[in-house]
């Protein structure tokens, strides 16, 4: 999954991580944290603590209506004649997408693919009232166990983008823990507000807790870094260590979200606006783009297509066609664990959350910076 090269933040290395760390040495804070919320009000006398496999299952009828709905998609607006070298994200992705969709309604080989998913032990868990989807890789000689590694992918990646790494880093790691996020994938989501990657990162921690393991590393990009960065400010005793990748875009996306001023350069209007919209739809029209999203899977690649190449803007345009087309089978199993739990509503929320429900006294903080 290399391919997902989506622009992203963090919060290392940047100024916001030192009042980050001010707000959450505050005894309320650490407090409250301690006791965890249940996330899903009405289950608690159903829920277990019960670690139980898990598969994922492409059935015959959810494959005859999404192929139904993609060989009966809308013709593709063709894009401008004169833009057909020089073009950016927004044009290239007609070109894209129309073979892409071919290659999902015709080629895509839905049980082929299936067993490749399954093909590491999946699992699920309720902690906090949220059923959580993991596979867990490990050995079985228990004695020459490693600190487990808990990896965590981000938006709009999903458990897929790891699936080539596993066989390189099981033979060093010995044990790995991969997390469809709280409202990604097969995960089930918070029905009520206020789940932010603050309180992702205590069900994970929770998670890892639930294996056993009170000590363990963390790898991440995108929103898995900063859950993971999180993770690590929270809970040192547990955390021994992260990883976290994306670092090189921390000081210009999440200071210019918020405003923050840079210490090297100004950020022109401009270019906050090209590069920012995905962050304010999703942060502020997230339920209106959804509903096309869901019901379209035509809607959705285009999307995750168009975010994925505005991630490649350094590849000249010839270059970028090559990669779409040599991945994908692999894209598409990424947006299967989208379309497939019909779940790009929930995992979008993490940025209403993150960004619209912020604790007051941080945000004040911000401010003073």
């Amino acid at each position: 999954m290399g391919y997902l090269l989506t622009t992203a933040i963090t919060l290392n290395r940047s100024s916001t991580f030192i009042p980050l760390m001010r707000y959450f040495s505050s005894y309320n804070q650490i407090i409250n944290l301690k006791f965890p919320k249940w996330w899903r009000p009405g289950t608690e006398d159903s829920a277990t603590n019960d670690i139980r496999r898990f598969n994922i299952i492409f059935s015959e009828k959810y494959v005859k209506n999404l192929r139904y709905k993609l060989r009966n998609s809308k013709t593709l607006m063709t894009p401008l004649a004169d833009k057909i070298v020089n073009y950016d994200a927004s044009l290239i992705n007609m070109y894209i997408l129309s073979k892409l969709l071919y290659h999902w309604a015709y080629n895509y080989n839905f049980q082929e693919r299936e067993k490749y998913i399954n093909s590491y032990p999946h699992f699920m868990t309720n902690i906090q009232g949220l059923d959580i989807h993991f596979i867990h890789v490990t050995r079985c000689n228990v004695e020459k166990r490693r600190i487990p590694l808990l990896l965590l992918h981000g938006w709009p990646s999903s458990i897929m983008e790891f699936y080539k790494k596993i066989p390189f880093k099981f033979a060093k790691e010995r044990e790995m823990i991969i997390p469809s996020l709280p409202g990604f994938g097969f995960s089930s989501a918070p029905t009520i507000s206020g789940f932010s990657c603050i309180e992702m990162s205590v069900v994970l921690k929770n998670l890892m807790l639930r294996l056993g393991h009170d000590k363990f590393r963390v790898k991440g990009g995108i929103y898995g870094a900063i859950i993971g960065r999180v993770m690590s400010i929270l809970f040192p005793q547990h955390v021994i260590n992260d990883d976290l990748n994306m670092r090189e875009l921390h000081d210009y996306l999440v200071k210019t979200y918020f405003f923050w001023e840079l210490h090297e350069k100004r950020i022109s209007i401009e270019q906050i606006l090209k590069k920012m919209a995905l962050f304010h739809i999703q942060a502020t029209e997230m339920n209106t783009i959804a509903i096309g999203l869901n019901d379209s899977p035509a809607a959705l690649a285009a999307y995750f297509i168009e975010k994925t190449l505005s991630g490649t803007v350094h590849l000249k345009s010839f270059r970028k066609e090559y990669i779409m087309m040599k991945f994908y089978t692999e894209m598409i199993d990424n947006l299967m664990m989208y379309w497939a739990p019909q779940c790009i509503n929930t995992a979008m929320r993490v940025y209403v959350e993150q960004f619209n429900n912020l604790p007051n006294e941080f945000n004040e903080l911000l401010k003073n910076l």
